[in-house]
């Protein structure tokens, strides 16, 4: 087994855990501060609404890299998360352990969706929101969360304006 683990595709798969897991942890956390938000939510689309959270947090990052390191080992890149965010990520992160001859991780969040309801959420909730009463408050839930997180992306975009500055 050792010899396995020095091998090229697994310490490649060692190197991904961090940069994935790092991806995970704040698509977590972007879901717990907008806990408010997902209250506020009828329960039928809550799962649809933390799914759709944790999709725009992955979003936030450039992943190109990390896709196509992905790819090269023969596993997802992440191409089409949208509709099971949360349960991909996990996915990835338990063939990346087990590529690297690591125990398998273990993760407190239960995902909203698994890789068969959330295609199916997705369809059903798209046909429901382009028709139904709930596009107005839909709108109105989306471009808060939107803003928000443009205002975040705006002061980090500042601090690093400021910090190449100070580098120079």
């Amino acid at each position: 087994a050792e010899c396995c683990m020095s091998s090229p595709a697994a310490l490649r798969a060692q190197r991904l855990i961090v940069p994935l897991r790092e991806l995970y942890d704040q698509a977590c956390a972007v879901e717990g501060n907008h806990a408010a938000d997902i209250a506020a939510i009828d329960s039928a689309f809550e799962a649809s609404a933390r799914n759709l959270l944790h999709y725009l947090a992955v979003r936030q990052h450039d992943i190109r890299p990390l896709q196509t390191e992905l790819a090269a080992l023969g596993l997802s890149s992440l191409g089409r998360l949208e509709a099971h965010t949360l349960t991909t990520l996990q996915a990835v992160l338990v063939a990346l352990h087990r590529l690297s001859d690591q125990p398998a991780p273990t993760f407190a969040e239960h995902p909203p969706v698994t890789f068969f309801t959330g295609p199916m959420l997705l369809n059903q909730h798209s046909l429901q929101l382009n028709k139904g009463p709930y596009v107005p408050a839909a709108v109105r839930l989306l471009n808060g969360v939107l803003e928000r997180m443009s205002t975040h992306q705006a002061k980090k975009r500042s601090m690093l304006r400021k910090l190449s500055v100070s580098q120079v």
